[in-house]
């Protein structure tokens, strides 16, 4: 029997990133015969204070207009669960450093989860 739950990593551990005001994104990943995902991001402290860290999971039918299935603004040193219902052919995971001071921000964050599988 084939199972319903396909791991997936969408950020390694532990990449870091670095960079003001920057989105990360990783390339699309092909969902279309998975219904849901769930994602666990964590990200450490931040080297520069002042800087917010945002992850989301876009979908697409065309890789080239995307929008948000799951939003996580995680705290530092702390994994957090979102989950999101999928509807299109296409995922990819985006990390942004967003500006609200300091110089220079860097992070080490990953993402890891599941794709859960269409019932047929």
């Amino acid at each position: 029997m084939e199972s319903l739950v396909i791991p997936i990593v969408l950020i390694p551990r532990f990449t870091t990133f670095a960079g003001k005001d920057t989105n990360f994104r990783t390339h699309a990943i092909a969902v279309t015969e998975y219904e849901s995902i769930e994602v666990f991001i964590w990200r450490g402290d931040l080297a520069d204070a002042g800087w917010s860290v945002n992850f989301t999971v876009e979908e697409s039918m065309d890789q080239q207009s995307w929008t948000t299935v799951i939003y996580a603004a995680p705290s530092a040193k702390s994994e957090q669960r979102t989950t999101g219902t999928l509807t299109k052919s296409y995922v990819r995971a985006n990390l942004a450093l967003s500006a609200s001071g300091g110089d220079f921000p860097i992070v080490t964050a990953y993402a890891v989860g599941n794709l859960i599988r269409r019932k047929s």
